[in-house]
């Protein structure tokens, strides 16, 4: 892929941390665990090693940031004929990995374009993919709530940072700059039942009827939202006729498919005021249908959970805001279970050469938007 690594926001859920261009394509995703195989995989080739894209037609982005003290990325995309607003984030869980991507037509009309293409175990695994019906809510609750209240771990992770002050000076004393977490209400203590209660509450009230599941071996992915469509193309970017469902799922004939690329879009309308959700949620292929998070609730719960995470750092100095970004990143690097701090969210990619610098590694762009 072309996009500089710099020019990808980082997603965070305590567990995994995709990454998200400016075009609107997550190239980065593994699923359900930072240390899982990738579902998308074509910031290292192309994208048929996996990608979800979600863009306007016809548009460009105007700006991006993230809401203040959370890792919900706002993306404002304007076309010839109005504005729209994509947002993208991952409710905190520890029971299944949920990755939600919200529109908003802000004024207008405008066109959204998907592109869904998912590879499993880096690019290597395309799956099969076929339309389900899902079990209601209350069919699956009892079994939800049971996991939404496992017993705490007797050992809690440790927050990032520490409970003294941090002082330090610049080479002439003048510069001050300290930093420090407050413990004095037990503020960590409880911290997974925080990330259930997140959890639980991202879920509650979800009525959807219909998905897509793509499954391989253990794997799988449901998508819920408005429907999009299979299609093939050949190495050409040529559509190719294919007989729909039947062309991505368990019955196709993989001689006539060799060598062609498969993948999900579909092109919707939307008028000022008006809105569409998806969500793709992780689970295994043998368990039963995961409750997909419920869109509005869970933007809540995640923005809740992380400004509640940062009003427990209190920084003071000329770079306050930048210490207070960092003890975020540094967060939603650490799984919340373990405690333990991935290095990248983007595993060991090599060290890459660029103009005027020695190198990047993978953590280069993943603290603020560009």
């Amino acid at each position: 892929m072309s996009t500089p690594l710099e020019d990808y926001a980082l997603l965070a859920d305590l567990h995994t941390g995709p990454l998200v261009s400016r075009e609107g394509s997550v190239d980065w995703l593994c699923f359900p665990r930072f240390d899982s195989p990738a579902v998308f995989c074509s910031i290292l080739g192309d994208e048929d090693n996996g990608r979800w894209k979600l863009s306007a037609v016809d548009g460009e982005v105007v700006s991006r940031r993230y809401i203040p003290d959370t890792f919900v990325l706002e993306t404002e995309w304007r076309t010839p004929t109005g504005r729209m607003r994509v947002t993208d984030f991952l409710p905190p869980s520890d029971i299944h990995a949920d990755l939600v991507r919200r529109v908003e037509c802000l004024e207008g009309t405008v066109q959204v374009e998907h592109d869904l293409r998912i590879r499993f175990d880096y690019g290597r695994v395309t799956p099969w993919i076929r339309r389900v019906e899902l079990n209601p809510p209350s069919a699956q609750s009892h079994a939800h709530d049971d996991a939404a209240h496992a017993p705490q771990s007797a050992t809690e992770p440790h927050p990032v940072g520490t409970n003294q002050d941090l002082r330090e000076q610049d080479g002439q004393g003048h510069l001050e700059r300290s930093f420090k977490t407050r413990t004095d209400a037990g503020s960590y203590k409880n911290f997974r039942s925080r990330v259930r209660h997140a959890a639980k509450k991202a879920t509650a009230g979800r009525d959807v009827q219909h998905g897509l599941l793509a499954v391989a071996g253990p794997d799988a992915l449901l998508l819920t939202g408005p429907q999009l469509k299979p299609y093939l193309m050949d190495h050409d970017h040529k559509i190719v006729p294919s007989r729909g469902e039947k062309s991505h799922g368990p019955g196709a004939d993989i001689r006539v498919l060799e060598g062609l690329r498969r993948g999900h879009r579909g092109t919707f309308d939307l008028s000022a005021g008006e809105r569409m959700d998806w969500v793709l949620t992780w689970c295994h292929s043998y368990d039963q249908l995961p409750v997909p998070a419920q869109p509005g609730l869970a933007q809540e719960a995640t923005e809740e959970f992380w400004r509640d995470w940062a009003s427990d750092v209190v920084c003071d100095g000329e770079y306050d805001q930048a210490v207070s970004r960092s003890l975020l990143v540094l967060r939603a690097l650490t799984h919340s279970e373990t405690g333990g701090i991935v290095a990248a969210p983007t595993a060991s990619f090599p060290r890459i050469s660029v103009e005027n610098a020695t190198g990047i590694t993978g953590t280069r762009g993943c603290g603020m938007p560009r």
